[in-house]
Order: C-alpha cells, then sequence, then structure tokens
C-alpha cells in the first residue's frame, strides 16, 4: 500500500462506520395505535405501547378512546375489521370523531365495505400531529375467540374421565 492510501483509509473507515450507524429520517418508523378487545365490555388501547384511556359508550361494545392530537387524511375515516369468524358483523365504526377521539363499536351489522381480517393493520390512517409522522392502527378482537381451559381443568377433566371409565368397565 503507498502512504496516501495509508492517510486516506482512517478518513474511509470512519466514513463507512458513520454511514451505517445512522438512521435516515425516511427509516422512522409510523407510530403504532393498537386496540385489544378481550369482551363486550373490555377494550384496551395503547399508543407507542403506552395505556391510552377508554370510556364506554353506555353499551356494550361501544367505547370512546381518547389518543395524542393526529392530523386525519379525511374528515370521515372509517377503519372496519371482520369480526372473527365471520362475514355478516364486523368490528368497525372506528374512526377518529376529532383530532383526540377515536370511536370503537363491535360486532356490527355488516354492510359492505372495506372489511380487513381481524389483526389487519391500517397504515397510514393518520399522522401524529407533533411529528407527522404516520400512524398504523391495527385492533386484535380476543372477546370472540374459543377460550382455551386452562391445564388444570383439563388435567381434573382427564381424572374424572379415566375415573368414570374405570367404574363402567366390568369385573
Amino acid at each position: 500500500m503507498s502512504k496516501s492510501t495509508l492517510k486516506i483509509l482512517p478518513a474511509l473507515m470512519a466514513a463507512i462506520t458513520a454511514a451505517l450507524v445512522t438512521q435516515s429520517v425516511y427509516g422512522v418508523p409510523d407510530h403504532q395505535f393498537v386496540l385489544t378487545e378481550n369482551s363486550s365490555t373490555i377494550l384496551s388501547a395503547t399508543f407507542d405501547g403506552a395505556p391510552l384511556t377508554v370510556t364506554s359508550i353506555g353499551n356494550p361494545d361501544g367505547w370512546f378512546v381518547t389518543t395524542p392530537d393526529v392530523t386525519l387524511p379525511q374528515s370521515l375515516f372509517v377503519l372496519d375489521w371482520f369480526e372473527p369468524g365471520s362475514t355478516s358483523s364486523f368490528n368497525g365504526g372506528a374512526q377518529f370523531l376529532s383530532t383526540t377521539n377515536f370511536l370503537v363499536e363491535s360486532d356490527q351489522p355488516f354492510f359492505g365495505g372495506g372489511n380487513e381480517p381481524n389483526g389487519f393493520t391500517y397504515v397510514d390512517a393518520g399522522t401524529l400531529t407533533s411529528d407527522g409522522v404516520g400512524i398504523d392502527v391495527t385492533l386484535n378482537d380476543n372477546g370472540d375467540t374459543a377460550a382455551v381451559p386452562e391445564p388444570t381443568v383439563i388435567g381434573l377433566l382427564s381424572v374424572g374421565a379415566l375415573l368414570f371409565w374405570r367404574r363402567k368397565k366390568p369385573s
């Protein structure tokens, strides 16, 4: 190696290292707004992992969620997800009523439209007003999925079945 190459090598290594560890502005991930329905009366909501305030609208399957200030892509923006295992009802009416108030209604009749499967994420459903970064909205409906019995219950049922079967066995 020549002396000029050796002089350039440390600067070139520093430039390559800086390029690898520097994240471009285009690589900023969207904010995550996640709604989880656990039953017809329980909805939890998070924004970038932090819990949000959820208030019942006064009847089952309906809630208001207080969100950070958002900028909407249009004035009336409805997000719909199919009810798990159904194409005749949906979790929907999910929309920003204002820049800080989101309405969620579940188990509603299906009237057509762009419904997505449970757990689908709407990308860039709006932007956070303070930084202009997109907001992705996901709904997970756990309230309509079949519950799996606890292992203790399964064990007790198994023992009961064995005892019943043993009693029926001819002597």
